[in-house]
């Protein structure tokens, strides 16, 4: 329990360390904040504006929409009065990130930011939408979980108790079918928790709650009826 424990810690202070900053990359991606204020810049040098009509054109067309996506993204908001449509396909483009949250649900100080610093655990799936977000747009992501370090325990067992109270907070989770619970962490559904068919009834390997991870990869332990009460 103790080593499930620690790595459900690096992966909270992984989020608690960079949700935020990564968010606001994201948001520069999409508005090209980059490049687009010096394209400007460029168009309206060459076709004679003065300094001051290019600060405020740059301000009016490039600085305060950007700044008005990143207040209403920090808030969780998606639909803004006045802004222009790349500003507006860019909340569009992060609602998925969104999307995974309770409607309900309230953030510290009314911030995205403040609230994944200091509560990450519970922004653990838009972590991971925002990493598929930068990879529809850049082609690569970023690395939302870390891999095993040196101090990050290899080959580590994790069975539904485990699950339940260290990962979950659901106590023993006694009571509650094996299926239910793993579900809510992995596609349960998936061929690679699934018994192969064309085994004997009594030669048939199920999956009854148990992984093996190192920080990386993961391997789904199988057993059968017979081994199910023998000692791992």
């Amino acid at each position: 329990m103790y080593e499930a424990g620690h790595m459900v810690t690096a992966y909270c202070n992984n989020i608690a360390a960079h949700y935020a900053d990564y968010l606001h990359g994201v948001v520069n991606i999409l508005l090209n904040v980059k490049q687009a204020p010096a394209e400007l810049r460029q168009q309206m040098s060459d076709s004679g504006s003065d300094p001051a009509e290019i600060r405020e054109a740059v301000w009016e067309q490039i600085t305060r929409p950007v700044k008005k996506a990143k207040e209403a993204i920090i808030k969780g908001q998606f639909k803004l009065p006045g802004i222009n449509q790349q500003t507006q396909d860019a909340l569009s483009a992060l609602q998925p990130v969104f999307a995974v949250y309770p409607r309900d649900i309230e953030f510290e100080n009314n911030s995205i930011e403040d609230d994944s610093q200091l509560y990450p655990e519970r922004h653990f799936k838009a972590f991971f939408e925002q990493a598929k977000v930068h990879k529809r747009i850049r082609g690569s992501t970023f690395q939302c979980f870390p891999l095993r370090t040196s101090w990050m325990p290899a080959h580590t067992r994790i069975d539904t108790p485990i699950l339940c109270q260290q990962i979950l907070g659901l106590g023993e989770g006694r009571g509650m079918p094996i299926k239910d619970s793993w579900h809510l962490v992995v596609d349960i559904e998936h061929n690679a928790f699934k018994s192969p068919v064309q085994a004997k009834p009594d030669k048939l390997h199920h999956f009854w709650g148990s992984i093996e991870m190192d920080g990386i990869a993961i391997s789904i332990i199988k057993k059968t009826e017979a081994e199910k009460s023998q000692h791992p």
